[in-house]
């Protein structure tokens, strides 16, 4: 041990040194994430959100044949199924484990063994740029943790962490940098392959770079013009079949959900305003969710910030010379730069935006997450500053500050990792809540029956959809019920009116369970056959083909049948809080609206929407009673009511408690009503000194009863 540590040894050893440098990448992660994403067969840190996605995409994988090309997932997704890529489930992992997917255990998760995977690699790579620093073993360890602590990389784990390969970055950067360049053709084809099978952004920066360093290397004579276009035209080739296999093509461009250019754009306070990963320097307010955009340099960094701008314009010659030698590599950073702060640019809360030709932008929408882009620049910019300070101070003085700034840099970020770290703990040691969500004895009877699962309306990323999924996952049947990265939104469209057309017409698909959301119930229920069951079950609408003629199949709770709650309604004329009112909330209360209470329902914002079962189509007279949020500071509320999108009638409202709104139904052929709310002047009861509840509120709905007008007449 004595001699491991002795430095004359370790100088002579490179392998011991990169065992140590990894090793300290395997430490930090213990650090800062904690062993309990390492249990492979927890799962519950990946119940909801992106986790989810990662996850359910590998599940889906890994229970299907192989297929061509090998990244297709068909299960998961259906009819508007895509491939691995999409779920961010990390191909290379999934490709190099679907071999042992008999002898893995069920279920089985590997994104804690890739953040591990990224820690050390994070490291391994940090300790080769910073051979290109200086050559004192002890201080290229400092280099290492100060880029393993990070922030823009630190705040991927737990939650995208398929965006934790930032050491793909810095391998394609030192391939840039280094003056060496032996095998530096295949170092670059391998790089690009890796980063395709990992994950689209990541991919990017590194063909990026890869282009960068190609143009050097011709502008410097190191390569010809010849064999620059052999290896473009060979690099393009691997990358096209290897995205071909991966399945990236298997959602064609036009028809991909892109999102909006610059939506997670690079905020210009982005280097400096921690968002919480400082106990120091306060945290400046976005305008929007950030996420993409955070590149919080870290405390050390910025207080290192002056000495090496200093010694940068005092050796200004040699900045300028060293430019030259990576003209194309400054070149992409300034693109990458600009293109991170989109034409829509923010500065703390303000917004100053300008506008670029459609075709651009529609292209550029592919990388909503702008601020991703900037990565590569945040890695140049911490080596570079780290570059001048020993370079150009004296060797004990550069030691002290190169090893203050790493505690600096450990010490100030634990404000934002040991938070993430704390909250990744309680999700791992929670019970993972969609296992004992499903207790009806209609699921065991159901799994045999039906093959696949799917949503009536199908969304990308729709309410409640990973509950859905692990369902399927675990009865291996096939889901509609996913979450992809980019969705075929032509092909979700279509298989909504599919859905529509089988279900009015009665042609249900025998082998199919079908999901309804609750804005649907309405208007689906006067269309259900009298063999199909329609029931709520475990919080899910569910529609089963043929179930009343199944023997062996258990009966349903008649509580349960959504007939009987919209019969019940019918003989009531109606309801009142607390009583049917709480089975029928989530089917009548669709949109915008608070949760119910004992006494009725708030609406919450500007726009609120009922609907109602399509009997009411016969023509009624609708009464709503009704509170107001008022006060003699705030004396109405003026409510703009809608019937089936065309304006009734306008009401101010006085009182608060006990007001009544009147609404003629007229006669129509629709299967539901709709009852549309508009508010002029929603108000928070904190704004009005009731309390500390900043929702904006108008009116309170206590209870609703109706009359026919054929009744009235009689």
């Amino acid at each position: 041990m004595g001699n491991f540590l002795d430095l004359k040894w370790l100088s002579s050893h490179p392998i011991a040194q990169l065992s140590i440098a990894i090793t300290l990448g395997a430490i930090s992660f213990f650090a800062v994430v904690g062993p309990q994403t390492l249990d492979f067969q927890n799962i519950s840190w990946l119940q909801i959100g992106d986790p989810a996605q990662h996850y359910m995409g590998w599940a889906f994988f890994r229970d299907d044949v192989w297929r061509f090309p090998i990244g297709l997932n068909p299960h998961f997704g259906s009819e508007i199924a895509t491939s691995i890529v999409f779920s961010d489930s990390i191909p290379l992992m999934a490709f190099l484990l679907k071999p042992f997917t008999s002898v893995l255990p069920q279920p089985f998760q590997y994104l804690g063994l890739w953040v591990l995977i990224c820690f050390c690699l994070q490291a391994f790579f940090a300790f080769q740029l910073s051979k290109l620093i200086t050559a004192d073993l002890w201080m290229r360890y400092a280099i290492v943790i100060i880029l393993i602590f990070s922030p823009p990389m630190l705040s991927r784990f737990g939650e995208t962490t398929t965006l934790c390969a930032h050491f793909l970055i810095l391998a394609a950067l030192y391939l840039n940098l280094r003056s060496n360049n032996d095998g530096q053709s295949l170092w670059w084809l391998l790089l690009l392959t890796i980063s395709v099978l990992v994950h689209f952004y990541i991919f990017i920066l590194i063909l990026a770079l890869w282009l960068a360093d190609l143009a050097d290397r011709l502008h410097c004579s190191i390569i010809s013009a010849k064999y620059f276009l052999i290896e473009i035209l060979l690099g393009i080739l691997l990358i096209v079949i290897v995205m071909w296999q991966a399945g990236y093509f298997s959602v064609p461009l036009g028809g991909a959900s892109l999102g909006t250019y610059g939506e997670d754009a690079l905020n210009l306070n982005a280097l400096f305003n921690p968002a919480g990963w400082s106990y120091v320097l306060p945290g400046s307010p976005y305008f929007y969710h950030a996420v993409a955009g955070f590149n919080y340099l870290g405390l050390g960094l910025v207080l290192a910030l002056p000495v090496t701008l200093m010694m940068a314009w005092r050796h200004r010659g040699y900045v300028y010379r060293h430019t030259q030698t990576h003209l194309f590599l400054v070149l992409a950073l300034l693109l990458m730069t600009c293109f991170s702060i989109s034409n829509t640019i923010h500065m703390g809360t303000a917004i100053t935006s300008f506008a670029l030709p459609a075709e651009f932008t529609k292209i550029a929408a592919i990388f909503r997450a702008s601020g991703r882009i900037f990565w590569p620049v945040y890695y140049v910019m911490v080596f570079f500053f780290l570059y001048w300070a020993l370079k150009k101070l004296p060797i004990n003085l550069a030691r002290v500050f190169v090893y203050l700034v790493a505690c600096i840099q450990v010490a100030d970020t634990s404000a934002g990792w040991l938070k993430s770290r704390a909250e990744l703990n309680h999700r791992a040691q929670s019970q993972y809540q969609h296992t004992n969500r499903f207790k009806s004895s209609f699921w065991q009877d159901a799994q045999s029956r039906y093959q696949l699962y799917r949503k009536l309306t199908p969304l990308n990323q729709s309410t409640d959809w990973e509950a859905l999924a692990y369902l399927a996952q675990a009865n291996k049947a096939a889901t509609n019920s996913v979450y992809f990265a980019r969705a075929n939104q032509s092909q979700l469209d279509q298989e909504a009116q599919l859905n529509s057309q089988s279900i009015i017409s009665g042609k249900l698909e025998p082998s199919t369970l079908y999901f309804l959301e609750n804005k649907d119930v309405f208007r689906y229920a006067p269309y259900i056959k009298e063999s199909d069951l329609l029931a709520f079950i475990d919080g899910m609408n569910v529609l089963a083909p043929n179930w009343h003629d199944c023997a062996p199949c258990r009966p349903i709770a008649k509580e349960s049948l959504i007939k009987h709650r919209i019969a019940v309604f019918k003989s009531n004329s109606g309801f009142q809080f607390p009583e049917i009112a709480t089975q029928l909330a989530n089917y009548v209360f669709i949109s915008g609206w608070a949760r119910p209470e004992a006494w009725g329902i708030w609406s919450e914002g500007r726009h609120s929407e009922m609907a109602l079962p399509g009997f009411l189509n016969q023509g009624a007279l609708l009464s709503i009673k009704a509170r107001a949020l008022i006060n003699h500071h705030y004396p109405n509320q003026v409510v703009e009511v809608f019937v089936n999108g065309k304006l009734n009638q306008r009401v101010v409202l006085t009182k608060s408690e006990n007001n009544q709104i009147l609404i003629n139904l007229p006669k129509s052929i629709s299967s539901e009503l709709r009852i549309g709310f508009a508010f002029s002047n929603p108000v928070s009861p904190k704004a009005l000194g009731l309390g500390d509840d900043t929702r904006q509120l108008s009116l309170g709905i206590t209870s609703l009863k109706y009359q026919l007008l054929d009744s009235i007449g009689r």
